[in-house]
């Protein structure tokens, strides 16, 4: 990547394909992605313990969450009312399939 005035610029002979929120539209990024405890994109999971494929569709994956219940979740990422909280930091608390090796 080089940067040029504090913008990167890929380098597009490393991109990959990327499914995940492809034509979902501003709304994917911009609102929630559980409401009343149901995942609004398919993308995302709304029960601890299902299983479904990965969002590139090679792996078998389970919903997962972390291990600890999180009390210091704002109400608007308390998505099912008592502190389920992401494995992901970075996803907004929005639960999604990924791969699990203990769960297959």
């Amino acid at each position: 990547q080089m940067c040029i005035r504090d913008r990167y610029i890929p380098n597009y002979d490393q991109a990959e394909f990327l499914q995940f929120g492809q034509n979902k539209g501003c709304e994917f990024v911009t609102e929630l992605c559980i409401q009343n405890r149901v995942a609004r994109f398919e993308e995302f999971c709304d029960r601890v313990g299902a299983q479904g494929c990965t969002v590139t569709k090679f792996n078998k994956g389970v919903c997962s969450s972390a291990t600890d219940k999180d009390p210091s979740l704002p109400d608007y990422y308390n998505y099912f009312g008592d502190f389920t909280a992401s494995f992901d930091p970075f996803a907004d608390n929005c639960l999604y399939i990924s791969v699990s090796y203990t769960h297959l």
